[in-house]
């Protein structure tokens, strides 16, 4: 097996291995961090290997093949590869409510970095600086809803 194949091979098995280990993974996103961050350092170590992982977030997308929550907006956040976000605007566009949640997901990881959602919810993005806001207005806001 050449090191483009194992690469992609690998980047399979730890798909796999993330989706066994956080089947409830929204609500874990920053105990998956080091997956995903390790998901992200393969894939930006492989640059040869682009279009593979190019149409493997594509077809997560389309709902042909599965994905962890966060995977692809994790690496998007940092790769912003221009057919991945294509491929969102357009599952967004289709409205398949199985699949458009994932579309807005991704989609939002290429806001700016105030207002990317899933910022507060990665260690990485929190000690950049970025997400401060959304978090402290989430905990505002918890505090608001405590006073109704």
């Amino acid at each position: 097996m050449t090191s483009q194949a194992t690469s992609v091979a690998k980047f399979s098995l730890l798909v796999q291995e993330l989706l066994a280990r956080f089947p409830d993974s929204p609500l874990v996103a920053r105990t998956m961090e080091a997956s995903l961050s390790e998901l992200l350092e393969l894939i930006q170590n492989s640059p040869a290997q682009r279009s593979d992982f190019a149409r493997i977030f594509v077809a997560m997308l389309q709902g042909e093949q599965e994905s962890p929550e966060w995977l692809i907006a994790y690496c998007m956040r940092t790769l912003r590869w221009p057919e991945v976000e294509r491929a969102a605007e357009a599952v967004r566009r289709a409205g398949d409510p199985r699949k458009v949640s994932l579309a807005w997901e991704v989609l939002g990881a290429y806001e700016a970095d105030d207002d990317w959602d899933g910022a507060h919810l990665f260690d990485r993005t929190l000690a950049s600086g970025r997400g401060k806001m959304t978090l402290a207005w989430e905990v505002l806001g918890a505090y608001e809803a405590d006073d109704d």
